[in-house]
C-alpha cells in the first residue's frame, strides 16, 4: 500500500498543486510579470526538490484526472529535479 494513500499529505499536495496550476496558467494568459513568476517558479522548484511533493506526484496524485496537459508536462519538465 502506498504510504500517504488517502492521507493529509495528499490532500495538502493537491491543494499546493491546484495553487501551481493556477500561477502556470496565469503566467500562460500574460497575467504575471516576470519578476512575479520567477518569484513563483522558484517557490514551485524548491517545493518538488526538498519536499515531499515531488514522490506525491509520483504515486498518488491523478495527474490525468485533475491536471490538464500542459500543466503536467510543465511540471515533469521545469519542477522535478533531473539526477
Amino acid at each position: 500500500m502506498i504510504k500517504y494513500a488517502n492521507s493529509p499529505e495528499v490532500a495538502y499536495a493537491y491543494d499546493i498543486l491546484f495553487t501551481f496550476a493556477h500561477v502556470f496558467h496565469m503566467r500562460k494568459r500574460k497575467v504575471l510579470s516576470d519578476n512575479e513568476w520567477t518569484g513563483w517558479l522558484r517557490w514551485m522548484k524548491s517545493a518538488f526538490e526538498q519536499g515531499t511533493i515531488k514522490d506525491l506526484w509520483k504515486t498518488n496524485i491523478d495527474m490525468e484526472k485533475w491536471f490538464d496537459p500542459d500543466f503536467q508536462n510543465f511540471v515533469e519538465k521545469e519542477l522535478i529535479p533531473r539526477v
